[in-house]
């Protein structure tokens, strides 16, 4: 039985090592001219002469990071009429008259180093005229995606055109768009529209296209789909101000851009008259997020860190993602997984929070959750269960029939606030919220009237502000005008565009 040939093997730009492809199918060709050129040699350079015949002057570009990892053989195994020249080298015009060969490969391997020749290569060779530059903004969207609209509507309010493209776009389809326009910019929220590898992000960047991502949720869940580096080239606004010094830490680029409210959405004169009842107390919430089990799959956390997590509540003491961190000692936040363990620690730490919260105030006053049937496992005291309500529908009214909305952040923002606390006051609501750090944004005098600390502080706030009062009026319009002067979109769009202008 003959043996079969090991395989040559290379560490990654992130030192992972993985075996290199090293059939011909490895390669792609693009062009027919004259001149042939290998964007990567591959594991064994003496084939390549397979793939160009006898042609002579052959030109080849190759990241040193690969060649300092290849042994004496590779070195000499390169063809001697080939001759390396650098990415600059490679010139429209030497692309127009070039026959071009790929090694596939190397844009995994070393995604920042061929993902800008690529970039060029792909945008030279599609353009037939300069782009027109267009107050457009390319705005990907996840199916369903909330905030998608009210993005669109605060972007149409200052006279860019939002274009919502599908998550799923693909190289070619971005290609054809950047050849014949050029955007004011590319917001993507939640990562939306970005692949792993960063193909797209390249090629925005090099049609001078701005890049900014909004990260709504945990910023290390969302970014542990990367496996390159380019991200932090981006500006990366967090709804949670306690991710920037970690980020930074990472060489990212993180600014504070919280949460906010679509005035016409959230409007008491606008608010649909679809809801009859009138809530005395509501949460509305879910007791856990879509496709929970299949993102934490691996992950285990001992159960003695939740003895501990549970203790800590108990104590005054909020376990949140910081707490986890610290206590399953994860000082990798990227480019790995496991700074998922952190995050199954909050995210169930938090569903205990939320259950000690409600079971006091169902105990105090009638409570009706608005959520999944999930609730009836976890709490003990007795509520009513409502159905889902359609956040561009009905939901507004009932924040605004509402006596009290009642508000838990979750752990995994141990600085976060939750869309309720905007959009409640805008909608002319009332709302009771656990106390967070990520509060300062407002006011404190308006913060500390209506936050608690504990689930026995709910309760007192729950008997204060069950009925119309002088106090409850005056801090709803005065929250109602924080809400509105300061947290829409409007003004996020406002930050965004400041960002940009700063980085172009």
């Amino acid at each position: 039985m003959p043996v079969r040939p090991l395989r040559v093997k290379a560490q990654n730009e992130l030192g992972k090592t993985s075996s290199l492809p090293d059939d011909h199918n490895a390669f792609t060709c693009s062009g027919h001219g004259s001149q042939h050129i290998f964007l990567g040699l591959g594991p064994h350079p003496e084939r390549l002469s397979e793939l160009t015949g006898t042609l002579p002057g052959v030109l080849y570009i190759e990241t040193q990071q690969f060649i300092d990892q290849m042994d004496t053989s590779w070195h000499q195994a390169i063809p001697l009429d080939f001759t390396r020249i650098r990415p600059e080298d490679l010139t429209p015009e030497r692309v127009a008259t070039s026959t071009l060969w790929i090694y596939t490969p190397g844009l995994r391997l070393f995604p920042s180093f061929w993902g800008p020749i690529q970039a060029n290569l792909h945008l030279s060779r599609a353009r037939t005229s300069s782009p027109k530059n267009q107050n457009l903004a390319l705005l990907p969207s996840v199916h369903g995606g909330l905030i998608v609209p009210e993005i669109a509507r605060a972007l149409e309010h200052i006279n860019i055109h939002p274009i919502i493209l599908p998550d799923t776009f693909s190289s070619r389809q971005l290609i054809d768009i950047l050849t014949k326009i050029r955007p004011k910019l590319f917001l993507s929220l939640n990562l939306a529209g970005l692949d792993a590898y960063g193909e797209h992000f390249y090629l925005l960047r090099e049609a001078r296209v701005p890049v900014v991502a909004w990260l709504v949720d945990n910023p290390f869940h969302l970014l542990s789909k990367f496996k390159a580096p380019f991200w932090k080239k981006i500006p990366l606004g967090v709804t949670d101000n306690w991710f920037i010094k970690p980020l930074k830490k990472l060489g990212a680029h993180p600014f504070h851009l919280p949460l906010a409210t679509d005035p016409e959405l959230f409007h008491p004169q606008t608010s649909q008259p679809e809801i009859e009842i009138s809530p005395k107390v509501t949460f509305v919430g879910r007791s856990a997020f879509p496709q929970k089990k299949g993102f934490f799959a691996g992950q285990t956390v001992p159960p003695k860190d939740y003895d501990q997590a549970r203790q800590s509540l108990l104590d005054g003491r909020i376990p949140d993602f910081a707490w986890w961190l610290a206590k399953l000692n994860l000082t990798t936040l990227w480019p790995d997984n496991a700074v998922r363990r952190a995050g199954l620690g909050a995210e169930e730490t938090s569903l205990c929070w939320r259950t000690a919260c409600l079971n006091e105030a169902a105990r105090a006053a009638q409570l009706t959750i608005v959520g999944d049937q999930g609730w009836n496992t976890y709490l003990s005291a007795p509520f009513t269960l409502h159905p889902p309500i359609d956040y561009y529908g009905p939901l507004a009214a009932w924040y605004q029939k509402t006596c009290i909305t009642l508000n838990m952040t979750s752990l995994l923002l141990p600085h976060g606030l939750t869309q309720r606390h905007f959009d409640v006051w805008a909608a002319g609501g009332f709302l009771i919220t656990d106390s967070t750090p990520g509060l300062d944004i407002f006011p404190k005098e308006l913060t500390k009237k209506i936050s608690f600390a504990s689930p026995s502080d709910i309760p007192a706030l729950l008997h204060r502000f069950a009925g119309e009062s002088t106090e409850k009026q005056h801090l709803r319009t005065a929250w109602r005008k924080e809400i509105l002067s300061h947290h829409t979109y409007a003004n996020r769009i406002e930050k965004i565009l400041e960002i940009t202008n700063k980085w172009s």
